[in-house]
């Protein structure tokens, strides 16, 4: 199905962005610094959230000005810990990664020796640092590095046996005597790039390790062993430059001019090396090819792009990873993405080759291209795409000059009618970036919506509910110039001048919709409990304190013979979602019935008020008492 400028359903579309436009963006949301103040100016140069969501580990020049070391803080705020040593003077730390099980930090920093960068690894939560690399060469440093998916070994490249030879690595990421893992180079030779694979069995590589500036391909267990080559013999002057694992670690694909010099070409393998397997056409000698694969791990999907004096001709193509006849996916592409259930691709393209961009969706086997946009206004524009993580959903930006209809939008992968995410947003509003939450629920992006050039953080829920504005109010001159979300999409951690022009701070803010309210609105307890426990919770997460007043209202039960409860105020803390009303409960021994407490909430902080009354009935146990002997009244004869 393609949609035509003459379709009448865009109509009721355009109706209701023009209603909505008007509306006011509600300032929702609460924030909350999680750095602490720092006397030399900048605070941040990088963060990343750990993977449970517990932790920030962030880069700072806290304690010296312009010697940037590394800290971690609890997501729900409090001191931070310096993770690194004192440093030698002029040393810093250079590039940090969390392992995947949130434990442990590694990171790069010129820590014992001026201008030699070794490995490291600590706890997340502080602790005394390991040295990971070997003893290095004079001149000798350590390059990149990689954490397995397992989390229990780093793979680094150094040159740490020969100076200016560059050769791979493996060691246990709580320390111990690393393993080289390739064989001993040619002259002159070098590892050039690494991946590990999902499993964390192999590590594959790219290196000069047989023939001086020929760049092969090989794959080593990941503690070490024979080193197998995965591609085919090379023409003269032949090389290896790109390489991808499948994501279920049986292949590796890569991109050589393997047969003819100068036309690069796709190639399948096993991972643990065989006889690979040509996925492309014949390609012409002026075309680049780029690719990548499907997350279901059986499609290649790659793109040949032929530059030509007036334009660049892009086309898409789909393979299966074991190798078969590719099937033309689009022409004229500009962007694409695969959906991570790995069915279907949606990308880009001038299709009807007008100069008009719209979106399309396919399968990845092959199909008719479905337009998932409505037509774009003259000199209009999509430049970004995503997909939803559960694949049901289509997140584009376009920019065109008729207000209104700016933004970004959300469409349904199997089409339907596109709902706006962003507004108001003003013609002259650029949208810098935006990612997607893991739970599929919302957006946050990045945009100068209310002030011209000024970056701010804003969330959208998928479902087209207004957005609102995640940071506190800038100073003059701040803005925001990084964000993540915490993995299950509670709070938004951002960078920011937010307080102090030119001074960058760390916050985590969350969209301000928190409730609180009991979690049921009836329970009952028996007479004989002691005491009964009533929970009240939030229906989100709030990077601030909540509370709430509480008080008896009414009920049969009477306060000091029944029960005992006097009125006060309840406190979640920040990064807890629920807390308890204990309600001491009074035996009295007397035969009178159930009775009732009403309790009521009122007067809520950082958050607004639903199911506010509860009532708890109190079951009489008397008769049932083992101690309840029946009393019998003297019977009068006359």
């Amino acid at each position: 199905m393609v949609f035509h400028r003459t379709a009448r359903p865009w109509l009721a579309v355009v109706v209701l962005l023009l209603l909505v436009g008007t509306l006011t963006m509600p300032a929702y949301a609460a924030t909350r610094k999680l750095s602490i103040p720092n006397p030399n100016g900048d605070v941040i140069q990088g963060f990343e959230v750990s993977p449970d969501g517990q932790f920030v580990v962030y880069l700072a020049d806290h304690d010296t000005d312009d010697v940037f070391e590394l800290f971690s803080v609890p997501i729900t705020g409090g001191t931070p810990t310096k993770l690194n040593p004192p440093l030698v003077e002029n040393g810093a730390v250079r590039t940090f990664a969390i392992s995947p099980d949130g434990t442990t930090v590694v990171y790069r920093a010129d820590q014992d020796t001026d201008e030699v960068d070794e490995l490291f690894s600590v706890p997340l939560v502080g602790g005394t640092p390991t040295k990971l690399n070997g003893l290095l060469v004079e001149n000798g440093d350590v390059g990149s590095f990689a954490i397995s998916p397992d989390s229990t070994t780093v793979i680094y490249h150094a040159d740490q046996d020969t100076d200016q030879m560059t050769e791979l690595f493996s060691v246990p990421i709580t320390g111990g005597t690393p393993t080289k893992l390739n064989p001993p180079l040619v002259e002159n030779g070098d590892v050039k790039t690494f991946a590990i694979s999902s499993d964390s069995a192999t590590v594959v590589y790219e290196a000069n390790q047989d023939a001086d500036r020929v760049t092969e391909l090989y794959s080593v267990p990941r503690t070490g062993g024979t080193s197998i080559k995965l591609n085919d013999p090379l023409v003269p002057g032949g090389n290896v430059d790109q390489f991808i694992i499948s994501p279920d670690s049986t292949s590796v694909v890569y991109r050589a001019d393997q047969d003819t010099d100068e036309v690069d070409e796709l190639f399948s393998v096993p991972l643990a090396g065989g006889t690979p397997t040509k996925l492309n056409d014949p390609i012409p000698n002026n075309r680049d090819v780029f690719f990548s694969i499907s997350p279901n791990s059986t499609t290649v999907v790659y793109l040949v792009s032929q530059r030509t004096p007036t334009d660049i001709l892009n086309e898409l193509y789909g393979v299966p990873i074991t190798g078969g006849t590719p099937t033309q996916l689009g022409q004229n592409i500009s962007g694409s993405a695969i959906s991570p259930d790995g069915t279907f691709i949606v990308y880009i393209a001038d299709r009807e080759d007008n100069e008009i961009l719209n979106i399309y969706h396919v399968p990845l086997t092959g199909g008719f291209p479905m337009q998932l946009n409505p037509p774009l206004a003259p000199e209009g524009d999509i430049v970004n795409l995503a997909i939803t993580p559960d694949s049901s959903t289509v997140v584009y930006e376009i920019n065109q000059d008729t207000r209104f209809v700016d933004g970004l939008y959300a469409v349904p992968i199997a089409g339907g009618i596109p709902t706006q995410l962003t507004y108001p947003i003003p013609p002259e509003s650029d949208i810098e970036e935006f990612t997607i939450s893991a739970d599929s629920s919302t957006i946050v992006y990045l945009a100068d919506q209310d002030t011209d050039e000024v970056f701010e953080l804003y969330q959208a829920p998928l479902s087209g509910d207004i957005p609102i504005k995640l940071n506190d109010s800038l100073v003059p001159g701040g803005e925001i110039d990084g964000f993540a979300m915490v993995p299950d999409s509670t709070f938004v951690v951002y960078r920011a001048d937010q307080d102090t022009a030119g001074v960058t701070e760390l916050y985590i803010a969350d969209d301000g919709r928190a409730t609180i309210g009991f979690a049921t609105d009836t329970a009952t307890v028996a007479e004989d409990v002691q005491s009964a426990e009533i929970a009240v919770v939030l229906n989100a997460p709030s990077v601030r304190s909540v509370t709430v007043d509480y008080v008896v209202t009414g009920g049969t039960a009477t306060n000091g013979e029944d029960y005992t409860l006097a009125g006060g105020q309840l406190v979640i803390p920040f990064g807890q979602l629920s807390s308890t009303l204990t309600i001491p409960i009074l035996e009295d021994n007397l035969l009178e019935g159930d009775e009732t407490i009403e309790i009521t909430l009122s007067n809520p902080t950082n958050a607004t008020l639903e199911n506010a009354t509860f009532t708890l009935t109190i079951e009489d146990t008397t008769a049932d008492g083992p101690d309840n002997t029946a009393i019998y009244l003297p019977l009068l004869v006359r």
